[in-house]
């Protein structure tokens, strides 16, 4: 028999808070480990387990919404009982999969930052899992450790490639809110985003007065960009810099204005 929306309302609707808790907390430990740079081995595993995490999330919000939707509106038979089938194995495989990130966590301190290594890790002991603690044969549960690695490599590349487009960015700080005409201008520039940081490349005192400019991108962003100008009685009233995304080398332009009190006669 196949539970109405209510029932299954119930049932989701915790599984989906605690996915989307978990899934702030790693959120913000990745945040933290890619700005202070510590223990960034952990960074690889914490992603991994931060991409199983969505799109359980996800699958769960999915699921959430379509049983609503039952509950209010008649649905086709042939489509509750597709969603009923998804719902199921959802239920079945949500668990094994939180199982197994907290086994590929406490596998970290040993295997280094290999995320190829995590990925053999977790749909080895999810499959096991999921075929000792569900209804699944051990035809069933193969078949879905072969779906979790297409579906783990395909979203995770599609999940990281848009974090990055989305969360990318630079935290512009100056040394005062306002200067005096004689005062020298101190500018720090801190990449921001998910795992893979942009790289400033270019800092100009308006548009013709350079300070900064690097042409490779390659490897690590560095943590912060100093520079510093001296107004001389030149006032473009601005900072112009550039930086580009680690994702398709885009590149993206910000202008910082500069808050010069009036000389005083």
């Amino acid at each position: 028999m196949i539970p109405d929306g209510e029932t299954r309302l119930r049932g989701l609707f915790p599984i989906v808070m605690f996915l989307g808790g978990t899934w702030i907390f790693v959120l913000s430990k990745i945040d933290s480990l890619t700005s202070s740079d510590l223990l960034a081995s952990k960074i690889p595993c914490l992603v991994y387990v931060h991409i199983v995490l969505t799109w359980y999330l996800l699958l769960g919000l999915y699921l959430l919404h379509r049983a609503g939707i039952a509950t209010v509106v008649h649905v086709d038979e042939n489509i509750i009982k597709r969603e009923w089938q998804l719902t199921a194995n959802f239920f079945q495989t949500w668990f094994s999969a939180m199982m197994a990130c907290a086994l590929i966590l406490l596998a970290s301190s040993f295997v280094g930052n290999n995320i190829v290594v995590y990925l053999i890790i977790f749909t080895i002991s999810f499959g096991s899992m999921t075929f000792f603690v569900s209804s699944y044969d051990a035809k069933h549960a193969l078949k879905i450790m072969i779906s979790h690695v297409i579906v783990m490599v395909l979203f995770g590349a599609f999940f990281i490639t848009a974090a990055v487009l989305m969360f990318s960015d630079i935290e512009v700080t100056l040394d005062k809110k306002v200067y005096s005409p004689e005062d020298k201008i101190v500018l720090s520039v801190i990449p921001s985003g998910y795992v893979l940081l942009p790289h400033v490349v270019y800092i100009s005192y308006g548009h013709d007065r350079v300070l900064f400019s690097k042409s490779s991108t390659t490897g690590p962003s560095p943590k912060a960009v100093i520079t510093e100008a001296n107004k001389e009685n030149y006032n473009p009233g601005y900072f112009l810099i550039k930086y580009k995304l680690q994702v398709f080398e885009i590149e993206k332009t910000k202008f910082v204005p500069i808050a010069v009190a009036p000389k005083q006669q």
